[in-house]
């Protein structure tokens, strides 16, 4: 399979406008690699965090659950990469080099402010007090530990 696919692109390549800057690209980070199973596949996906992944088995689906590291994913036969840069509404700022292991496409949240906030009710409070207090101590915090402390302390 790997050498079809190697001639395959071979034979592309010489049909495209373009043939410079591919075989350039393909130079700096072009590779092939064969895997023992489907399995060996999706953890190598995973560790090199592919910018765009094309999944090209009989059920897909079944392999994007285990998936946990790409840019943009691109289900069977019918889902080009170029629906997703060009029609599908699919971001097209992808993290590139391996950074979809900590990071998403752009998005518009990335231009947005927000502000966390909580307001809790003595329910509430004494709900999530002693989780509080005991991460709080955990850490040595004992000022964290008396702010959640003192709230429960019965005052005249």
């Amino acid at each position: 399979m790997a050498r079809k696919v190697n001639a395959e692109v071979e034979k592309q390549i010489k049909s495209l406008s373009r043939t410079e800057i591919i075989e350039s690209s393909l130079k700096k980070g072009g590779i092939i690699v064969t895997v023992k199973d489907i399995n060996e596949a999706v953890e190598l996906s995973n560790i090199i965090a592919p910018e765009h992944l094309q999944i090209q088995t009989e059920n897909p689906q079944q392999v994007l659950e285990k998936i946990r590291n790409a840019g943009a994913i691109f289900l069977g036969k019918y889902s080009p990469v170029a629906f997703g840069d060009y029609s599908a509404g699919l971001n097209h700022v992808l993290p590139t080099a391996g950074y979809a292991k900590m990071y998403s496409g752009l998005s518009s949240l990335d231009f947005i402010k927000t502000m966390n906030f909580i307001q809790c009710t003595k329910d509430g409070y004494q709900n999530l007090k002693e989780t509080a207090e005991t991460i709080a101590d955990m850490e040595g915090f004992d000022a964290h530990l008396r702010s959640v402390s003192i709230r429960g302390e019965n005052k005249k």
